[in-house]
């Protein structure tokens, strides 16, 4: 697959430590609305990497993928016969898209957690009438939870510049469940109902030709004391570890193809081997310091879920 156009990686300045300093942020997870405003975010859709520093202020101990802002103005409405077999053609489900940030990349990488129905808000109607919760399974309705996967928009290397595209499925059943039916629903690749796409840029943008990375990494310190004394070579291979564990999603529009996708993947564990976007990102070898040389972290872009936290030199998830 291509990469990334190597013009967004010109540049080998250092980030000025003033810089630095304005990208810290209060959280390993997530950033709040008041520390991205004061970057300079215009409240809408975006998506950043925060970088957790080691106690030495040298190197980078974790990352995560990030989002802010909102997914959707409005409620979502399909038929609930999407999502659920054997539900009536009458029923519908009405979804509220929670905001971005809800959205937690623990495992590493950009494939989300799931997110379990009573995270959210849904609703099933008949016509105008809502049926209760407490019926919902004698309709046939089980469960629902959502899982959103990112990776760099196919149009990225054209004129509009690097885009994240993202992609929220649904599940028909609830995150226990989903769990029980088989070790492969934790892969990247497990087959979901797509309900929304959205496109958004890289937070907070960096200016071109400057430190060899489009955008700034956010910087979450344990110790509010410890300055920021990563090498650009240390922050741009963390950033590349995570951008590179990006997955295209296996999206389908109905019941139907749904359950013929869990067939195969229950059938065969290599049918839910993930496959990768019409765009990756490069990898950038992070520096040795035993050696003063770069060791390779090319493994990591092949990782997904929790293998990202157990790569021994690479970097997974916050704790």
């Amino acid at each position: 697959m291509p990469e990334l156009d190597g013009k967004y990686f010109r540049g080998e300045d250092q980030i000025p430590p003033d810089t630095l300093r304005k990208l810290y942020v209060s959280s390993p997870a997530r950033i709040q609305p008041e520390e991205a405003t004061r970057l300079g975010w215009d409240g809408k859709l975006s998506a950043g990497v925060i970088l957790q520093l080691a106690e030495d202020g040298v190197t980078v101990r974790r990352g995560s993928f990030t989002l802010l802002g909102e997914l959707a103005s409005e409620p979502i409405v399909i038929p609930a016969s999407k999502i659920w077999e054997k539900v009536a053609k009458d029923l519908h489900l009405t979804i509220t898209i929670p905001t971005a940030d809800n959205f937690s990349f623990m495992d590493g990488g950009l494939c989300s957690d799931y997110m379990d129905g009573d995270e959210f808000s849904y609703t099933i109607s008949k016509g105008t009438t809502p049926v209760l919760p407490t019926h919902y399974r004698r309709h046939g309705i089980i469960g629902l939870s959502l899982r959103l996967l990112a990776h760099m928009s196919k149009g990225s290397n054209g004129r509009g510049g690097p885009l994240v595209k993202i992609t929220i499925l649904a599940f028909p059943l609830d995150v226990d469940e989903l769990r029980e039916e088989c070790e492969a629903t934790q892969s990247a690749a497990w087959a979901g109902i797509k309900v929304l796409e959205a496109e958004c840029p890289l937070f907070p943008a960096a200016p071109p030709n400057s430190w060899g990375n489009p955008f700034f990494p956010l910087v979450y310190r344990a110790n509010q004391e410890l300055a920021c004394t990563a090498s650009r070579e240390e922050l741009r291979s963390a950033i590349a570890a995570i951008m590179g564990a990006a997955y295209a999603p296996t999206a389908c529009t109905n019941t139907t193809a749904l359950k013929k996708f869990w067939d195969m993947m229950r059938a065969d564990v290599e049918k839910s081997a993930p496959r990768a976007p019409h765009i990756t990102w490069p990898k950038i070898n992070r520096p040795d310091p035993a050696e003063g040389k770069k060791g390779v972290i090319n493994q990591i872009s092949q990782c997904s879920g929790s293998e990202l936290n157990n790569f021994g030199s690479g970097y997974g998830a916050p704790n």
